[in-house]
């Protein structure tokens, strides 16, 4: 699903990428003019809408489930896109560029249209033997990237990937080498700990670095434990790779926790404990009865605390960050506010959780390097 004129606007793409910041700055100040304040998950998913406007291989499904964020505005998106198009007139105009370049964005823009407002758009196909991948521009506005390129190039010169997957939310880092490129698929050697984390999440997950701009999914092809190698295709960029963003280890509880989220005012969400942190925990519920980020919550949950089976209560305060779709239903992410008595105990779980859980992971290890 391609559009007249995308092959002409990629040799601008210097302009795209710089233009990128300007295009969020305006997104957020349009919101903040209407009183609302946007998390760094709504920032990206401008952010990704954006990098996808001059794709050639449009996923039109990604983009309908990225735009289900409960602060993305249609609106604001679309009169940041004519913003984005007066602006890059004015540029033809600065530059004495041929304004045929600036109904060629106007089609871009119309294939969002198409998409999001059921407008009808142009679907002209036009021949394309552009394949952008630029290792020195730090924007992360892609195109399109040949991955297997890429990993050739990596391997080529010996540089290793950088691999990050979560075992029971505690994460797993460690760098792996690529030894064979065949067609779309690429065989790592890899430490085992990080072999087993990935089929535990069910993908491999590469951190970007000087070689590539974006973090990318990968989807695992086969596994040989005794050679301690994967293969993988499938790749994808990844722009909301959140383990890397979080600043403690998040845990799942060591059983089924029910749990009641209170406001001030008296109403109350239900649900249960999804994961836990030193910093806080995230519940996912059924319901939402119009909780706002930045609202305050109270709570009583009852913990049994690792190894000892100890039964804590604890009475604690939350800030609500981000309400979140999350696999049909809703997840509530809590800051823990500070100076309670209680938060302690809420780390200390979370410390002997995370520990537990390495314990188990290498109770695995054990099992496979036994075999």
């Amino acid at each position: 699903m391609s559009f007249t004129g995308r092959e002409e606007l990629v040799n601008h793409i210097d302009y795209f990428e710089k233009y990128s910041k300007k295009f969020l700055t305006n997104i957020e100040d349009t919101c903040r003019c209407s009183g609302v304040f946007l998390d760094n998950d709504a920032i990206e998913v401008y952010e990704e809408l954006y990098n996808m406007l001059l794709t050639k291989d449009f996923d039109t499904q990604k983009a309908k489930e990225i735009i289900k964020h409960k602060d993305f505005n249609k609106a604001t998106f679309f009169e940041s896109l004519i913003v984005a198009q007066i602006d890059f007139n004015k540029y033809l105009m600065q530059k004495n560029l041929d304004f045929k370049y600036g109904a060629y964005l106007s089609f871009a823009i119309e294939r969002y249209a198409g998409i999001f407002c059921n407008i009808h758009y142009n679907k002209t196909q036009t021949p394309s033997s552009i394949n952008v991948f630029s290792a020195n521009s730090n924007s992360g506005f892609f195109i399109h990237e040949n991955f297997i390129d890429t990993f050739k190039k990596i391997e080529q010169i010996g540089e290793k990937l950088e691999f990050l997957n979560l075992f029971d939310g505690v994460p797993v880092r460690t760098f792996g080498d690529i030894i064979k490129i065949e067609d779309n698929q690429v065989t790592v050697k890899l430490d085992l700990m990080q072999i087993l984390s990935m089929k535990e999440e069910g993908n491999a997950y590469i951190i970007a670095n000087q070689y590539l701009q974006k973090n990318i999914k990968a989807n695992i092809v086969a596994t040989d434990f005794v050679k301690c190698e994967v293969t993988l295709n499938s790749f994808e960029t990844q722009p909301f790779m959140h383990a890397l963003k979080r600043k403690y280890p998040r845990v799942h509880p060591n059983e089924f926790t029910k749990i009641a989220l209170k406001h001030e005012d008296g109403r109350v969400v239900n649900g249960k404990l999804f994961d836990i942190s030193e910093g806080g925990i995230g519940v996912v519920s059924n319901e939402d009865i119009g909780f706002k980020n930045g609202d305050i919550l109270s709570s009583q949950i009852v913990l049994h605390m690792p190894s000892t089976n100890e039964s804590v209560e604890l009475k604690l305060n939350f800030k609500l960050v981000v309400l979140i779709v999350y696999q049909n239903a809703f997840r509530y992410c809590l800051e823990i506010l500070p100076n309670q008595a209680d938060a302690s105990k809420i780390q200390e779980f979370a410390t002997l959780r995370e520990q537990e859980t390495l314990r188990e992971l290498k109770n695995k290890l054990s099992l496979y390097k036994r075999d």
